[in-house]
């Protein structure tokens, strides 16, 4: 996919939500977008937007002020993974391996552990972490103020050194200044420094994420690529984004950085049968098109309605099922989702679902609908493969990079090529992926092996000479 083809998109996207924002909070249409020289958005707003976005100015300044004098500011600033409370990490219960003899590979666990979530990058940090503890690769660790302790409290000393040879593996976003410390420390020490890197889609793609998220991320990125000695990416499309990012940005970054991928894993557990609740439809009798994830943007679930107007507009009698939570900049969608005629009917959301429900989902779905512009990766892509769910994706690089020709694409953006794509599932029941995929064990030792041949300057075939 081009960057015009993602540009024209992202306007686009932009124009409906702010006019969608002017209308819904000032009541009148005083919002106009327009394109520049191809590259330059214009936004012009209603007197009343205009004194909107002051007071919600000086409202942000206050907050900030206040929170600074209250000794607070980590509330804001970036830092909270300062503050963590120790008493509240989990105590180790399972089975540890005897640490290994030699350097440790060491992941940073502490926004993991302050922000207690379990899902995205924090799953992927929580399964680093079981991974080196159960194995005897290391340990997770947690920045706490100028004390670095282990993520889990258990058998063994709970305040970790770095030591010469040790990796440290950025696996959190990183979040200064605590990382920042981190990162000095253990270098000051001979340990090998190296950032695991998701996407750069905040960077790239500023239009298509949440708002004032970019300048961070921007930031935090730059600073710290500058201080790693390697970067590992979750695909190999994101590594090669990071390398020509290092490039075009002019990022002062060592001279012998190394930059290298590994791809996630997923596991699945026995689940149990999910029956449909009463009083609701029974999903399995009428085919359905099953969407996962955020609803944002860069999914591009816009697409997916246009494609099932244009079904529905020839009389197929089909459903489309998005499952997933509200994201941001994307009013407007959720205005169309929820006043579309179809809503309830045959144009279902579920803002979430338990593993069970998602499971049962992907079994009868007619294929897993998969529209979006850019992906670091593609969980669904896997979860599909797993259940047995045909594949409709847009055409872009990293969905390819995953399940090479198994799934049916078509060009990002092009309703009416999928509509025809989903036309013909209605008609014929489409065979499901079959791509190499890997469990979390399997994943995170191949995160391990690639990250010593980094630090021990060895050869291996996902990492650049």
């Amino acid at each position: 996919m081009s960057a015009d083809t993602i540009e024209r998109h992202t306007i686009a996207c932009l124009a409906a939500e702010l006019e969608a924002l002017d209308n819904f909070l000032r009541g009148q249409g005083g919002v106009r977008v327009e394109t520049q020289n191809a590259r330059q958005l214009v936004v012009t707003s209603s007197a009343a937007g205009r004194a909107f976005g002051f007071l919600e100015q000086r409202a942000k300044e206050f907050w900030w002020t206040v929170t600074r004098l209250a000794g607070l500011s980590h509330l804001h600033d970036g830092t909270a993974d300062a503050h963590p409370r120790l008493e509240d990490r989990a105590t180790w219960s399972g089975p540890a391996a005897p640490q290994r003899v030699g350097p440790r590979l060491l992941v940073d666990a502490t926004r993991t552990h302050s922000s207690g979530l379990h899902t995205g990058v924090q799953r992927v940090t929580r399964k680093l972490a079981e991974f080196v503890t159960v194995s005897g690769e290391g340990a997770p660790v947690v920045q706490a103020g100028k004390r670095i302790v282990r993520f889990f409290k258990g058998p063994w000393p709970d305040d970790v050194s770095f030591e010469a040879g040790d990796i440290l593996l950025l696996a959190d976003l990183p979040v200064m200044p605590a990382t920042l410390g981190m990162i000095e420390n253990a270098r000051e020490r001979g340990a090998f420094v190296i950032l695991l890197v998701y996407d750069l889609i905040p960077i790239l793609y500023p239009g298509l994420c949440a708002p004032h998220f970019r300048g961070h991320f921007k930031s935090t990125m730059d600073t710290v690529l500058a201080r790693v000695d390697g970067v590992i990416a979750i695909s190999a499309c994101v590594a090669e984004d990071v390398r020509r990012y290092i490039d075009n940005a002019q990022i002062p970054v060592a001279p012998n950085l190394r930059i290298g991928w590994s791809h996630l894993g997923a596991d699945f557990g026995a689940q149990e049968e999910w029956k449909t609740p009463e009083g609701q439809a029974d999903f399995a009798d009428k085919p359905f098109f099953l969407g996962v994830g955020t609803i944002e943007p860069r999914k591009a679930w816009n697409v997916a309605l246009d494609a099932m107007d244009r079904l529905w507009a020839q009389g197929a009698d089909a459903r489309l099922v998005l499952v997933g939570r509200y994201g941001w900049n994307a009013h407007w969608l959720r205005s169309r989702i929820e006043g579309h005629a179809e809503f309830g009917k045959r144009l279902i959301w579920r803002d979430s679902a338990g593993d069970a429900e998602l499971a049962a989902f992907y079994r009868r779905a007619r294929a897993l609908v998969y529209p979006s512009v850019c992906e670091g990766f593609g969980l669904p892509l896997i979860e599909a493969r797993h259940y047995g769910a045909p594949v409709i994706a847009s055409d872009i690089p990293v969905f390819r990079e995953i399940a090479g020709d198994t799934v049916r694409y078509f060009p990002a953006l092009d309703d009416a090529a999928l509509a025809d794509l989903m036309a013909e599932a209605l008609a014929s029941r489409q065979a499901p992926p079959d791509f190499a995929t890997l469990d979390w064990a399997r994943a995170c030792a191949g995160f391990a092996q690639l990250a010593r041949c980094m630090a021990e300057r060895r050869s291996h075939p996902r990492l650049e000479a």
